[in-house]
């Protein structure tokens, strides 16, 4: 976990997510951790993955495509096979595919 809030502390971003695919049910929890996170839209319960926001489904397509414990800049990391850090850019890219 160290290393993990290291590589973080030294990127520049505002906010990321932890997404939780909840298998075998396919239901999705969103955690939001950073500066924006209160009252935000984003975060709780969904029922599938078709009903997060469409740039959370982009990013977490990006990284099914990847290993275990491999980050992507600018996108986020796969923790495990079912839950992946998720970053939301500062300039506004996500808020433009909402």
């Amino acid at each position: 976990m160290e290393k993990f809030i290291t590589s973080m502390s030294s990127m520049n971003m505002e906010t990321f997510y932890r997404v939780h695919v909840n298998t075998p049910f396919s239901s999705v929890t969103v955690v939001c951790y950073g500066l924006w996170c209160i009252d935000n839209p984003e975060e709780g319960e969904y029922n599938r993955l078709q009903d997060l926001p469409d740039w959370v489904q982009g990013r977490i397509a990006v990284l099914m495509t990847i290993n275990t414990g491999e980050q992507i800049p600018d996108i986020g990391w796969r923790i495990t096979d079912n839950v992946f850090h998720i970053i939301k850019p500062i300039d506004g890219e996500a808020d433009e595919d909402e």
